[in-house]
């Protein structure tokens, strides 16, 4: 059943020649097509400006995306492109401190300080005359910045095992939270902090042995992740050439090193960090 329209009724906005308002069709487009060619230049520049910022920082810019995806329902763009230029100037330092080799000098514990600082006001902005200061700085305090770190090291050893003595560093550590078991006992993972340790003493005795610092990807941490996925639980041991790595279920690793020359020198700092506040051990 077909219900038929009227032809009596007549709307207001139409004559009885009109099939639809009569409004300009032709501008109607017109504004549709501005708009689209409108809609693919901002898109063009936004993903240009993406691009840009990735260059300017070495691609260490987070958070581009989510900054748009907000600006667009914000009330006023001051607050939005305030918050691209921090995330801009995070990802500048970031790059100049791995540019300059500072954070080659440091800890995991100094990286992880230092980039939380990137997301606080406590953040100068990025301009020639900050960096500069700030890298006089840094460029002066580089020793003082290394040997912390050594002591960052120290400080997290476990003074829950007999091993590990508190006035200094061993022949042999024992650390905690090496490795770590997944769905069954057999199923096992290397956790982060089992890399970082491993990545900290090579990158200390890397540079107390006047050599280069291995990038993170071949770096002893990333050596001991394939070595126990290839070797699962079957008793060998990880081996370095500063140091040997026997893993246990029980999650603990110890850390059997081959070079004491060199763990005197990382003795030697502890010791001056601490002075006499370290205890001895009978």
């Amino acid at each position: 059943m077909t219900t038929a329209i009227n032809p009596e009724v007549i709307c207001e906005f139409a004559s009885s020649s009109e099939v639809i308002p009569s409004i300009s069709i032709e501008n109607i487009l017109t504004r549709a097509a501005y708009a689209m060619t409108t809609f693919a230049d901002g898109l063009a520049k936004l993903r240009e400006a993406q691009q840009l910022m990735k260059d300017t920082t070495d691609d260490k810019m987070y958070g581009y995306i989510e900054v748009v995806r907000n600006g667009l329902g914000a009330s006023s763009d001051d607050a939005t492109l305030k918050r691209m230029k921090r995330l801009l100037d995070a990802g500048i330092w970031s790059r100049l401190m791995n540019e300059t080799g500072m954070k080659t000098l440091m800890s995991n514990q100094q990286i992880n300080d230092w980039e939380k600082q990137l997301d606080t006001e406590n953040m100068p902005e990025a301009t020639l005359e900050n960096i500069l200061s700030s890298f006089r700085v840094l460029n002066q305090d580089k020793g003082q910045i290394f040997e912390q770190g050594v002591t960052d090291v120290f400080k997290k050893l476990s003074w829950d095992y007999k091993t590990n003595c508190p006035c200094k560093i061993g022949k042999k550590i024992i650390v905690n939270n090496m490795v770590g078991s997944a769905y069954s006992k057999n199923c096992y993972y290397v956790t982060d902090e089992g890399r970082n340790k491993l990545n900290d003493l090579e990158k200390m005795m890397s540079i107390l042995d006047s050599r280069n610092v291995p990038d993170h990807r071949i770096a002893a941490g990333a050596q001991f992740y394939n070595f126990t996925r290839e070797n699962m639980w079957n008793g060998e041991n990880f081996e370095h050439e500063y140091f040997t790595v026997k893993y246990f279920k029980a999650r603990t690793g110890h850390i059997i090193f081959k070079r004491l020359d060199l763990v005197d020198k990382l003795n030697d700092i502890i010791s001056r960090q601490y002075g006499t506040v370290l205890p001895s051990r009978v």
